[in-house]
Order: structure tokens, then sequence, then C-alpha cells
């Protein structure tokens, strides 16, 4: 790689806009979103995401800044729509990852100015460090890889069950069934947008958790249940998003078990189905 590249991409590494980006995208990920959820912890990740990805981009190709914003403006909206979803599929089967398709998340590009800005004269915008700048420049470049990685690419978990009756008669009736996940649902703090009374079918959210329901009447309740963690390759399990969704099949076991005797969760495995 050539030499200025290399010094400009350093350089950038140790400006004041990447590492207060960097910081930013880390603390929204791991800390504001879960205390303070809304659209605008919703969105300051993908403007420290885009000007991290740019700034990176950009130094490393300093004379061609407005092909590398069209080609960062092309895979973003790429992966924010349907047309990435066969490859999400691909991947996941080696690899659980997934994201939200979600085109307000564009105007993150609103940065991309501002990246070719520092890009063009990142010695503008140095910070003082009491480290050589090239012992400095690897772990921040490293750490902004891996937290861009871990916002965009989150890990992807998915239970399906089904709740039935062990005799094939179904005792509950339409409202009983949507009574206890409710009832459920409400002690775990998600809502639901597509729910009503009595109604056969319906999804719940929350945060990492995503739970919908279909009743199948003399068959019983599928359920099937999608969890997320946003710190992705970094800290797949550091949120407990598996344990959650293993509290709420369970907790869904004994509201159930509460309303109706000789009730058994069939878990699908693996195309078949596993008896809990």
């Amino acid at each position: 790689m050539d030499r200025d590249i290399v010094r400009r991409i350093g350089l950038v590494a140790t400006s004041w806009p990447l590492v207060a980006s960097l910081v930013a995208l880390l603390l929204n990920d791991h800390v504001l979103k879960a205390a303070y959820p809304g659209w605008v912890t919703g969105k300051l990740s993908d403007f420290a995401g885009i000007l991290l990805v740019a700034l990176f981009a950009m130094a490393a190709f300093p004379r061609r800044t407005l092909l590398v914003a069209a080609a960062i403006c092309a895979a973003f909206i790429w992966w924010k729509s349907p047309a990435s979803e066969p490859f999400i599929r691909m991947v996941s089967t080696v690899y659980p990852i997934g994201r939200t398709v979600d085109y307000t998340d564009l105007i993150a590009f609103a940065v991309l100015p501002f990246a070719a800005r520092v890009a063009r004269g990142p010695e503008a915008f140095q910070i003082p460090i009491f480290v050589p700048r090239r012992i400095a420049a690897m772990p921040i470049i490293a750490v902004s890889a891996l937290a861009v990685m871990a916002s965009y690419i989150p890990m992807q978990y998915q239970d399906r069950y089904v709740i039935r009756a062990t005799d094939g008669v179904w005792p509950l009736e339409l409202n009983e069934a949507t009574d206890a996940i409710k009832a459920v649902a409400t002690r775990r703090g998600m809502a639901c947008p597509e729910c009503g009374p009595s109604v056969a079918k319906g999804r719940y959210v929350s945060k990492y958790v995503t739970m919908k329901f279909e009743i199948l009447g003399r068959d019983g309740v599928s359920f099937e249940i999608h969890g997320a963690s946003d710190r992705g390759i970094i800290d797949p399990f550091g949120d407990g998003t598996p344990q959650r969704m293993d509290e709420l099949r369970d907790d869904l076991k004994r509201e159930f078990g509460k309303r109706a005797r000789n009730l058994e969760l069939v878990e699908s495995l693996n195309g078949g189905f596993n008896r809990h």
C-alpha cells in the first residue's frame, strides 16, 4: 500500500471526528439504545457508522471521494432493502446475521460531505495523544471495524414451537389463549402493534425479541420467536438475548399450564420436533 495512504489512514484514525464517532457508536449500541430507546438513539448509530466507514474509505482513496461516497450510498441502500435478503439467508447458513429494513436510516448520508472534508485534510482535525500515532492508530482501526460490524450485522436467533394438548383436544377458547399470551407479553414488557381482542394471530415486540403467534384451533398455538443481539460479533451473548428467549418460552409454558391441564410444548429442531 502507498505510504502516503497509510499515513493518511493513520491521521484519520487519530482525528477527533473519527474518535468521537467511534465512541458515539459504542456508547449508543451498548448503553443508550437500551436506556433511552427511540428515534434519536435508533439513528445515532447510523450517523456514527457511516462517518466511520466514509472517513477510512476516503482516506484510502483521497482522489475518489465522490466515487467512495456513491459506493457507500449504494451499499447501504442495498443492505437496508429487501434486495439483500438472499445474501443474508446464504450467510446465515454459516453465521446467523440480520438487519432491519428502514429507509429512514438513509438520512445518515448527510455526514458524507463532512467526512470528505476531514479526509482531505486530517492534519487539521488531530487530537493530542501521548503515544506515537502509528501505535494509537492500529487499535482504533481494529475497534472501529468490530464496532461497525457489530452494529450493522447483529446476531440473529430464532425459535419455533407449538403448545398443544397431549390428548388432541384443545381445552382453551380463543379469548383464553390470547389472554394467556398477553399476560406473558405484558410481564416481559412487550408491545403489540398487530394485536386486537381475541384475534387468532398477532405479534408482540420488545427491544431484542419479537414473538409471533397463531392460534391453530384444536391443534393448539404456534409461536415464532426472533431475537437479535446488537453486540454482534463483539459479544454475541453479552446482552442476554438467548436467555430472554428461553425465559419467554418458559413463561409461556407456565402461563398455559396454569390455565389448562394436559398441555405440552413441542419445539422445532432442525426441521423436526423436539418435545420438552
